[in-house]
Parts: structure tokens; C-alpha cells; sequence
């Protein structure tokens, strides 16, 4: 045992090692020179980075050996940093399931080690680099439920929303959007995160899901008003959502539609727009409007008393002739071909 010590002093761990194990299978030896040969094993092997024979010899000492309370603390940090360092040799190895594997093993034999807790995140992080979305999510999920005041904590959302985008889980992305949202105080990271929020929501087909994008569009117009181009595409979804909702439910809510369309309408003028975009945006919305107008005008038979209801005619037809002038401006070619036909048809 003195000889043990010895070779210690020397630095001579191999030495030790090999002496402290002929001690520890010795009919002779002391207990307590046992639990002391043990101790050398276990240090030792740690100290040589054989990090599974420390463990073994770690896990061996804390359930055989009487030890002090500092002791145990001080040999199951030892024994979760061997364990930690055991699965970061597999993940350099490219073993990554065997990798994730032995950070499990971290987790239930040293559940409240700082190891574990990188464990747990490692292992998400390899999850998703396996494309293993399901676990990686239930796996984030727990990590920012047990771990919510960890630095890392802070970036689980941005990662959820890869594993959850990767799986078409717009509801849940939805969500994570919407907190980022609300809990940011960058503002460009408010409207980024409030835009996907909506459009994820869009991407749902059930109408509890697109009445929530709607609400979404309008924060996004009430609170975002520029870049200007981005807030007329909201109004323009607005418009599409209020159109599929109605073919799937029996709501008519085509008065919704226009409504945001004469919303494009008056964004484009007065900000005097004239990008391709924004004008075919104009052009889509009055197109559709004068459309409405030049129905109800077909329609529209003449009545007693005769002067009024030709007033009410030449009222209307006056109108379509201004909206289809200003179809024609926004230079749409497919809108200027039937506003042509159209003025051509309202003189007829």
C-alpha cells in the first residue's frame, strides 16, 4: 500500500493502477487499504482518460465503500464527467446514435449533473443533425421544461422551429413564433416572428386556424405598416384567407374581401407605388370590385319614376368607366384587355 502511494508521488499512475489491484484481490490486505487501492483505480484511470474503466470503478466504489459525503459528491462528478466524456469521444467518432445513447445513460445515472444537463442539449443538438425530429422535439421540449434558467435554454425555440418546420408541424412553429413575438424587444424580430406566426397559421386548413391567421394579418398591418410592399401582401392574404374560408364554411364573407382591397387600392395611391407587384396588387383588387359593379349595372332594369332610376344607371355606369380608367392606368395587361372590353361592352 506505502509502495501505492509511492508511485503516486512519482507520478507513476500505471505503476499504481497495477499494484493498487494486486492489493485490491489480496486475502492480506486491510479494508481499508482495499477501499484506498480502489480509489487510486478509479482516480487513476480517470486521470489516463480510460474514462469506461473509470466509471466501472467509479460506480463500484459508491455502492461497495464506506464513504464521507464529500467523497460520494466528489466521485459521482468524476464518474458523470467519465460518462459525459465517453459519449463525446463517440459523437467525434461520427457515432452519433451510440453518441445519444450514452448521454441517456448520463441523464439516469447522474440526473442532477452539470453534465447532464449539456448531455441533454448535445443530444438534441445530434438528433436533428440525424433528421430524428420527433425525439429532438420531445427531447428540446424537456430540456427547456427542466432546464428553463440555463443559458441554453434561451435558443431551444429556434431550434424547435427546424425539427417542427422539417415535420409540417405549423401549429406548434406557429406558437413559438407568436411568443417570439410577443416577448422580443427587437422590433425587426417582432415583425419577422409575427409574419411566419400568420403565415404558418395560413398553412392549417381548418377555420379555427385561418380566423387566427387573420388576427395575425391584422397586428402585422396595425403594428407594421411599412416595409410598405410586405404590409399590402398581409392585406392581400387577408383577402385570400376570407375567400377560403368562405368556400369551406357557409359564411359569405366576400364583404371582408373587399374591404381589404380597397385597402390595397388606397396603400398603392398614396404612396404612389409603382412596382410590378404593387400595381398588379391594385389592379387585382379593383378589377374585382368594378367587376361587382358592372354585374349590378347589367341588372339593373329601368323603373317608374323613369328619370330617377336612368340617374341611378348613368350614376353607375360613370363609376365603371372611372374604375376600369384607373384598371387600365395600373398597366396590368390581362386587367387592361378586359377593362377595354368592358368599356367597349358598357357603351353598347
Amino acid at each position: 500500500s506505502q509502495t501505492v502511494e509511492l508511485y503516486l508521488k512519482q507520478d507513476d499512475i500505471n505503476s499504481a493502477i497495477i499494484l493498487a489491484s494486486q492489493v485490491v484481490s489480496s486475502p492480506f490486505a486491510t479494508t481499508e487499504q482495499k477501499q484506498r487501492s480502489q480509489i487510486v483505480i478509479a482516480d487513476g484511470e480517470y486521470d489516463l482518460g480510460n474514462f469506461m474503466v473509470a466509471e466501472i470503478a467509479y460506480t463500484e466504489l459508491l455502492t461497495t465503500a464506506e464513504l464521507s459525503q464529500e467523497q460520494i459528491s466528489a466521485f459521482r462528478d468524476r464518474r458523470a464527467k467519465s460518462i459525459f466524456k465517453q459519449a463525446e469521444a463517440l459523437k467525434a467518432a461520427d457515432q452519433n446514435r451510440a453518441a445519444v445513447a450514452m448521454f441517456a445513460h448520463l441523464a439516469k445515472t447522474e440526473p442532477d449533473s452539470d453534465e447532464r444537463i449539456l448531455g441533454d442539449y448535445d443530444s438534441a443538438m445530434l438528433l436533428l443533425a440525424m433528421e430524428d425530429f420527433s425525439s429532438a422535439i420531445s427531447m428540446l421540449n424537456n430540456f427547456a421544461s427542466n432546464f428553463p434558467s440555463h443559458e441554453l435554454a434561451s435558443s431551444v425555440p429556434a431550434k424547435l422551429l427546424i425539427a417542427y418546420e422539417a415535420t409540417n408541424n405549423w401549429g406548434a412553429s406557429a406558437d413559438i413564433y407568436e411568443s417570439m413575438a410577443a416577448t422580443s424587444t427587437d422590433p425587426e424580430v417582432q415583425r419577422t416572428a409575427l409574419w411566419q406566426a400568420a403565415e404558418n397559421r395560413m398553412k392549417l386548413s381548418s377555420t379555427t386556424a385561418l380566423d387566427a391567421s387573420t388576427m395575425l394579418w391584422k397586428d402585422y398591418i396595425k403594428r407594421f405598416p411599412e416595409p410598405i410592399p410586405l404590409a399590402l401582401e398581409a392585406r392581400q392574404n387577408l383577402i385570400d384567407i376570407y375567400g377560403q374560408i368562405t368556400a369551406q364554411s357557409d359564411q359569405d364573407l366576400k364583404w371582408k374581401q373587399d374591404f381589404w382591397r380597397r385597402k390595397i387600392i388606397t396603400t398603392v395611391d398614396a404612396a404612389k407605388l409603382t412596382d410590378v407587384r404593387a400595381r398588379s396588387l391594385a389592379s387585382d383588387a379593383l378589377i374585382s370590385l368594378v367587376r361587382d359593379k358592372f354585374n349590378t349595372y347589367e341588372s339593373l332594369r329601368l323603373t317608374q319614376p323613369l328619370a330617377t332610376s336612368l340617374k341611378k344607371k348613368s350614376d353607375l355606369m360613370k363609376a365603371i368607366l372611372s374604375d376600369y380608367s384607373k384598371v387600365q392606368s395600373y398597366g396590368i395587361q390581362a386587367h387592361v384587355t378586359e377593362a377595354a372590353h368592358h368599356i367597349g361592352k358598357s357603351y353598347a
